[in-house]
């Protein structure tokens, strides 16, 4: 991720597997350096959503003994000193109204989707990705799932029959995935 300039980062691996702590370390490293850095975790529901790798970033903070630089309120993680931040947004309102324009978030530099296959179709999720594009920015967009069953959306963009990367996307995606062995 830090090496490999892609825009699109697709990272699957089921329970255990690290996806979410390693990139939340990434989320961590961003927010601590000196390159604009607004990132976004979003989910296609509000359940949870702060319980997520949310805690996972914030716990990462605390472990590193960064917290006298960041301040957490709410839905936001600042860092006090150059200004970079991680939101949270939720994509689906509690009175079911979608919000995948990312309305009120501007400048964002780096979107994570949380539990990816929440999102209920291709249509949404080119939505939301169309709605973050910063000028002048790094910028990045993490799809982050369990893995998925041949006839969901996720699968049928961005892999073959097989399961491998479809080819079609590798010029512009990475893809990563990990299982628990990898921490073995």
């Amino acid at each position: 991720i830090f090496y490999e300039d892609k825009t699109y980062w697709i990272i699957s691996g089921g329970r255990a597997s690290g996806k979410s702590t390693n990139i939340g370390a990434y989320f961590v490293m961003k927010l601590m350096g000196e390159d604009y850095f607004r990132g976004v975790i979003a989910r296609y529901t509000s359940r949870a959503l702060t319980n997520s790798i949310y805690r996972d970033i914030v716990d990462i903070i605390n472990d590193w003994g960064l917290i006298h630089y960041i301040e957490v309120k709410g839905d936001e993680i600042v860092n006090k000193v150059n200004g970079n931040m991680i939101i949270t947004h939720s994509m689906k309102l509690a009175e079911g109204t979608m919000t995948a324009r990312g309305k009120g978030l501007a400048r964002v530099s780096h979107l994570l989707i949380d539990e990816a296959t929440e999102l209920p179709s291709e249509e949404e999720y080119l939505k939301l990705i169309d709605s973050f594009r910063t000028k002048g920015v790094e910028r990045r967009i993490f799809l982050l799932f369990n893995p998925v069953a041949k006839h969901h959306w996720i699968f049928k963009r961005f892999y073959l029959p097989d399961g491998t990367p479809n080819p079609k996307w590798l010029e512009t995606h990475g893809y990563i995935h990990t299982t628990y062995r990898d921490w073995e």
